[in-house]
């Protein structure tokens, strides 16, 4: 049974810092552009067995992920590839220091086969790559004890293990996931079959549910179907962060956040509980005067 662990906002950050497909805190469900994580609180997730103890990160993802029509918006191509080559980090010597911090990961991704191209405006997509590097999570260590970290909402990434991915070319040139969160296990080419230690059972995003139970071919055929927002089909030719960008600031343009009323209601105005609903006035009996 896995144990419920904490962890501070500070390792968070910077375990998170660096790990592709992660980005800084967004309002609501939408993901603001960038790569570190703001993850402000830890705990365990549901199922999984597998595991003794795992921390897992509450980060918000760094682009739109978890449709279908959010892959045809972002990624420049759905992959099946395979993670080998795992390398462990060398922590902070400040973490080496105090005895307790944070060991990164990585791996290389080894595409096996594409199953989804995106077409752009200007009928050029760049070619997926035969493989490609991404940093992911680790360990979180306090003496020789080390607990392994997750996304929460992803799997953590481990050689040998199979996934499908929507990927994209970002400014820089570097291959990347949309999000972590959009990393689906694909072992021996069934979505939803191998290692996904950050998903929890039963909350499978909405793109892995609709290409669920579908063999290969039926899911290349769903993923052609699929169609970008029109909002994000108009920014086709940005890379993908500068394409969110774009349709963040056009969403909130749309939806502004309301002003804060600062006006001042007296002594009679009501407050709503937030915890039972229930209705106080504010104004004291004067004949209670408390204890004595």
């Amino acid at each position: 049974m896995r144990t419920r662990t904490s962890i501070t906002a500070g390792v968070l950050l910077l375990a998170l810092a660096g790990t592709i497909g992660v980005a800084s805190a967004a309002t609501g469900d939408l993901p603001a552009a960038g790569h570190l994580a703001s993850a402000a609180r830890a705990g365990a997730a549901a199922g999984d067995n597998d595991v003794a103890d795992l921390i897992v990160a509450h980060g918000s993802p760094r682009l739109p992920y978890s449709t279908l029509a959010d892959w045809a918006g972002y990624a420049d191509h759905v992959v099946a590839a395979t993670a080998s080559q795992e390398k462990e980090g060398t922590p902070d010597e400040q973490d080496i220091a105090a005895g307790e911090g944070y060991i990164g990961r990585s791996v290389r991704l080894t595409v096996n086969k594409t199953l989804w191209s995106r077409t752009s405006a200007d009928g050029w997509t760049p070619a997926p790559p035969a493989s490609f590097p991404l940093n992911v999570v680790g360990w979180e260590f306090t003496g020789e004890t080390r607990t392994e970290l997750v996304i929460e909402g992803a799997p953590r990434v481990e050689a040998g293990h199979t996934y499908l991915i929507p990927i994209a070319r970002e400014a820089d040139g570097a291959w990347a996931p949309i999000a972590a969160q959009a990393i689906l296990p694909y072992d021996r080419g069934v979505i939803g079959r191998g290692e996904a230690k950050g998903v929890i059972a039963g909350e499978e995003i909405p793109a892995q549910l609709a290409l669920q139970s579908k063999d290969e071919a039926a899911m290349a055929a769903t993923l052609a179907s699929a169609r970008p927002d029109p909002l994000v089909a108009q920014y086709a030719s940005l890379d993908p962060d500068a394409r969110w960008e774009k349709v963040a600031a056009e969403l909130a343009a749309l939806d502004p956040i309301p002003e804060e009323d600062s006006a001042d209601h007296g002594e009679d105005e009501i407050n709503v509980d937030p915890w039972n609903g229930a209705e106080d006035n504010v104004e004291e009996d004067p004949d209670d005067v408390g204890d004595n």
